[in-house]
């Protein structure tokens, strides 16, 4: 059964916490204490013993008294619920305090001076007067609640920052989630229509072609709560769909991998470079008959991980704007507001045309750029 959770405890600091700010208020109070009697050693009224006995009921009662006033604070906080009631109970026991140090710790000042040489009871011998004694008691205690409210304010600040920063990284990982799992219909559609182009004419091809999608649902559909995985990985999801395009296109589809060995272990997004290759197989494969390479490159430099994939086929026509097929294309703006999500404007994602005056076909290339990281972000 979960029951709710008084303001109290929500608001309770821990023991070590309360410790330490009970041990500021001893501290302030001895530290005057010993400019007193530094002061009446200077001035030959009394030795250093003397002096220092006389001192102790300035701040020993509040070794006692700072903890229990932090740890009643914890209990019964300023806060909106039961502010009176609290509040009532703080003076209660502020009162208990002054009169305990006026009375007790007073009448114990009298009894040290007595001991004092003649010349110094004077000065010395008269019981400090109520209204000194009460304003030290209320500013012991009044710094004492203040340093809790204070920690407590800044310890919820935190929390509450820490809190968003949770949010923040729920909202991203489920943005990242519907993204990638906008990549399966998508490429299962494609992947489904070539085989039912081949069933007919190729039924061997389409089996092939049929387990090699398999096994690719299985390695896109195992963990799919990762948004980041090894290049590795990704690789060997690649392999396996450039398979299915390779029943399908048979020798017109080749593809070729220039991977420096250091990239394998850096993370990027998962499903990262299959849509890029997509792309790349229907502008510069399909409309053609001739052989098409795909190259893939991978490298380090300066911190940043740099995948470039490119191609020597026929690339997009003329008249489709470069710009406009990375914005809108499903599969390449897909991947940008990923790569946006994950690492803000620490990314770049270009397309362009890979024409040459040497040649009569275009091409394409697509260069990622993105930090170089071996652990996942999210």
């Amino acid at each position: 059964m979960q029951t709710e959770t008084s303001p109290a405890r929500a608001n309770a600091l821990p023991l070590s916490v309360v410790l330490g700010i009970s041990f500021v208020a001893p501290v302030i109070l001895f530290l005057g204490g010993m400019i007193l009697c530094a002061q009446l050693v200077m001035a030959d009224i009394l030795g250093f013993g003397s002096a220092f006995v006389f001192t102790l009921p300035i701040w020993l009662s509040w070794v006692v008294f700072a903890p229990m006033a932090v740890l009643l604070a914890n209990r019964f906080p300023f806060a909106r619920a039961h502010l009176f009631r609290n509040a009532a109970i703080h003076f209660l026991v502020f009162i208990a305090i002054c009169v305990f140090n006026w009375q007790v710790v007073g009448r114990l000042s009298e009894v040290v001076a007595k001991d004092f040489p003649l010349a110094s009871r004077v000065p010395l011998g008269v019981k400090p007067p109520l209204g000194a004694r009460v304003v030290v008691d209320f500013l012991t205690y009044g710094i004492l609640i203040c340093i809790r409210l204070a920690v407590d304010w800044s310890m919820q600040a935190k929390e509450r920052e820490r809190r968003a920063l949770m949010a923040e990284t729920h909202l991203a990982k489920a943005r990242l989630s519907a993204l990638r799992m906008q990549l399966h219909p998508h490429f299962l559609f494609n992947a489904l229509n070539g085989i039912s182009t081949l069933v007919h004419t190729d039924p061997a091809a389409a089996d092939d072609m049929i387990a090699n999608l398999s096994t690719l649902l299985r390695l896109s559909l195992d963990r799919t709560d990762e948004q980041e995985i090894p290049i590795r990985r990704e690789l060997d999801f690649l392999q396996c769909y450039l398979a299915i395009e390779q029943v399908r296109y048979g020798d017109r589809l080749r593809f070729q991998a220039k991977v420096d060995p250091e990239t394998l272990t850096a993370f990027v997004p998962a499903l990262l470079l299959q849509p890029i290759m997509e792309n790349a197989v229907r502008h510069g494969l399909s409309p053609q008959s001739q052989t098409v390479t795909i190259h893939l490159e991978t490298s380090i430099k300066d911190g940043m991980l740099h995948l470039a994939v490119s191609d020597d086929g026929c690339g997009l026509p003329p008249s489709i704007d470069l710009a406009a097929e990375a914005s809108h294309g499903i599969g390449l703006s897909n991947t940008r507001a990923r790569l946006a999500e994950l690492y803000g404007d620490k990314y770049s994602l270009d397309i362009r045309s890979g024409s040459s005056e040497e040649s009569s076909t275009r091409g394409c290339i697509v260069s990622i750029t993105l930090p170089h990281h071996t652990e996942a972000i999210l």
